[in-house]
C-alpha cells in the first residue's frame, strides 16, 4: 500500500458514435442543434474555461488543415448524459462524444448493445503511449459481435490521492513514515485518531471515506478497495456475480471493514 492510491483509468473517455437516422428535435435538451455538417461533436463543458478554450482552439486548426466542418457543442455534467439518450432514442447521436460520467455508465452498456463504433484503428498509432490499465477501460465487450475490442478512446488519467496533515501526525506522536503495507496503513489512521481525541481534539477523525449514493467518488473508492482485495464482481462478459456464496461472502467483509472508520 502507498500513501497515494492511483487508479490509471479512461475515467474520462472519448465514446466515438457513428450512427444516421432521422432526428426529432423536440426534446429541450437539444432545439440548439439545428443542423449535422460532416462532423458533429458533443462535449462535456470542462470545470475551468481554459478546458473549453483549448478545445475549441483544436478543432478550429483541425477544420482549417482539413477544409472540413465540425459543429461543436458544450453540455454540462449533468446534463450531457440524457441529451445523448435522447438523442439515441431517435437514432442521432452525435459522431464525437465526451462526457465524464459516460465512461462508467452507458459506455460499457453502448458497446454490449453495439451501438459504438470499434475505434482500435484509432488507438493502434498511439498504443504504446498508453499504460494498459487506461488501454483496458476501453477495451470491452460487444454482445451483438461476441467480441472484446476497443469502443471508445482514452483521453485522460485519473489519479486517486489520500491527503494528510504532517503537523496533527507529529501532534498524535507517530513517526512520520507511514507503513506501505494495507493493514498497518489503515490501522496508522485509526490510531492517529485515538491519539488527536485523548487530546480533546474531537472534531478530529483519522479518516475520510466518501459514502454517498450521488458521488462518483464513493464507486471510485470502493472499486479501489475491492481491486486491493482481488474481488471481481463483474467477470470478463460483463455478468455480475455477486450471486457466488465466495464473493457474496468476501463483498460482507468489505463492506464491514469500510464501514469500520
Amino acid at each position: 500500500m502507498r500513501r497515494q492510491l492511483f487508479r490509471l483509468i479512461g475515467l474520462f473517455i472519448l465514446g466515438l458514435i457513428l450512427l444516421t437516422c432521422s432526428f426529432n428535435q423536440t426534446q429541450n435538451s437539444l432545439q440548439k442543434v439545428q443542423s449535422y455538417p460532416i462532423l458533429t461533436i458533443w462535449w462535456n463543458r470542462g470545470y475551468y474555461p481554459e478546458q473549453d478554450e483549448a478545445l475549441k482552439k483544436v478543432v478550429a486548426e483541425w477544420q482549417e488543415k482539413t477544409n472540413k466542418k465540425v459543429e461543436l457543442l458544450f453540455f454540462s455534467e449533468d446534463d450531457i448524459l440524457q441529451v445523448i439518450i435522447d438523442a439515441l432514442a431517435v437514432n442521432k447521436p452525435p459522431d464525437i462524444l465526451f462526457s465524464e460520467r459516460a465512461e462508467y455508465t452507458l459506455i460499457p452498456q453502448w458497446a454490449w448493445q453495439g451501438k459504438l463504433v470499434d475505434v482500435s484503428d484509432v488507438i493502434k498509432p498511439v498504443k504504446n503511449f498508453y499504460s494498459d490499465t487506461a488501454l483496458k477501460s476501453a477495451y470491452l465487450y460487444n454482445n451483438i459481435e461476441s467480441k472484446f475490442s476497443n469502443y471508445a478512446v482514452p483521453i485522460m488519467q485519473q489519479g486517486i490521492h489520500i491527503h494528510y496533515w504532517n503537523d496533527l501526525i507529529l501532534k498524535a506522536g507517530l513517526a512520520e513514515k507511514i507503513p506501505e503495507k494495507w493493514d498497518e496503513f489503515w490501522q496508522f489512521w485509526q490510531n492517529a485518531q485515538k491519539a488527536l481525541l485523548q487530546n480533546n481534539d474531537n472534531k478530529i477523525y483519522g479518516l475520510g471515506l466518501p459514502m454517498s449514493i450521488y458521488s462518483t467518488d464513493t464507486n471510485v473508492v470502493f472499486e479501489q478497495i475491492l481491486a486491493a482485495n482481488n474481488l471481481q464482481i463483474v467477470d470478463r462478459q460483463g455478468k455480475l456475480q455477486i450471486d457466488k456464496p465466495a464473493i457474496r461472502q468476501k463483498i460482507i467483509e468489505i463492506l464491514d471493514w469500510y464501514t469500520s472508520f
